[in-house]
C-alpha cells in the first residue's frame, strides 16, 4: 500500500526543459478529495514542481497550498505542506493509490526505542532519462528506532510535535520488499513515517495494516544520526480533524 501512495517530486530545471529530483510526498484520500501531503521546503520556490503520480507520466504541483503553521509561537514549525489534487476519472488508471485518511494514527503515545519505518525516495537513487524529462526514482524503507527524550531537545524539537527515530544502512528493504543496504536519506523529505498495526478480523486472520504517524522532514547526520518527522496531527489538525473538545494547534496558511 505505502509503495504506491509514496510518490517522488520533481523540478523543472530552467531553460533545459529536463527535471531534476527534489523530494518525496504521499496521497491521502479523504471522501472524494485526493490530498497530496509533503515536506514544505520540498515545493517551497516559484520553480515548476512535478508530482510522479504514476509510472506513466506526472502532475504539475499546484501554485497555490496550503503550509501548516502553529497558533503557537512557541510550537516548533512542522514544515509542512499539502495540496488538494484533481484526478479526473479518465486518468484513474495507473494514477497512485492513495491511503485512506483513516489509517493517519494521530495523537498516540510511543515509548524511546518503539520500531517505525521510514519511506521516502533517496535522491541519491534518482536518475534523469529520456533526454533528461523523465525521472526515475527507487523507492526505500528504513526501519528505527524512536530516539529518547533528551534528543528532541538538542535538536530543537518536542516529541509532542515530533518523532525522531534513529538511521542505520543495514535496516532497509527496497521498493520490492528485499534486504537492501540504506542510501543516503537526502530526498526522503515529504516521505511517511509509519508504525505497523496489526488487526484480528472475525475469522481469526491477523492483517498488517500500515498507520503513518509523521512526515519526513530532517536527517541529522552527526552525532544523532537521526530521521525527524512532524507528527501526522498537524496535517489532521490544519484540516479541521481533531478529538472532540481539542483545541486547535495548527493552521493551513495558503501559499
Amino acid at each position: 500500500m505505502l509503495s504506491s501512495c509514496v510518490r517522488p517530486i520533481s523540478l523543472a530545471e530552467q531553460g533545459s526543459g529536463g527535471k531534476r529530483f527534489v523530494g518525496s510526498a504521499f496521497i491521502v484520500s479523504s471522501g472524494l478529495h485526493r490530498i497530496v501531503v509533503t515536506a514544505e521546503h520540498v515545493v517551497r520556490g516559484p520553480e515548476t514542481k512535478f508530482m510522479g503520480m504514476s509510472i506513466a507520466g506526472s502532475l504539475e504541483w499546484p501554485t497555490q497550498y496550503s503550509r501548516i503553521e502553529p497558533f503557537d509561537s512557541a510550537t516548533p514549525l512542522p514544515d509542512v505542506a499539502f495540496a488538494f489534487v484533481e484526478v479526473t476519472p479518465d486518468a484513474e488508471d495507473g494514477i497512485a493509490t492513495a491511503i485512506s485518511i483513516d489509517l493517519l494514527l494521530a495523537s498516540r503515545t510511543f515509548e524511546p526505542g518503539a520500531s517505525m519505518v521510514a519511506v521516502g525516495f533517496p535522491g541519491s537513487q534518482a536518475r534523469a532519462k529520456s533526454a533528461q524529462t523523465i525521472l526515475s526514482a527507487k523507492l526505500m524503507s528504513v526501519v528505527g528506532d524512536l530516539a529518547p527524550e533528551e534528543v528532541y531537545a538538542r535538536i530543537g524539537k518536542r516529541s509532542d510535535t515530533h518523532l525522531a527515530m534513529s538511521f542505520r544502512q543495514d535496516a532497509c528493504v527496497d521498493e520490492n520488499g528485499k534486504p537492501a543496504m540504506a542510501s543516503h536519506p537526502r530526498g526522503m523529505s515529504g516521505g511517511a513515517m509509519f508504525v505497523a498495526a496489526y488487526h484480528t478480523g472475525s475469522s481469526g486472520q491477523t492483517r498488517f495494516i500500515p498507520r503513518i504517524v509523521g512526515v519526513l522532514t530532517e536527517y541529522y547526520p552527526d552525532p544523532e544520526n537521526i530521521i525527524v518527522a512532524a507528527r501526522i496531527e498537524c496535517v489532521l489538525d490544519a484540516l479541521g480533524i481533531r478529538p472532540e473538545g481539542a483545541a486547535a494547534r495548527y493552521r493551513a496558511v495558503d501559499v
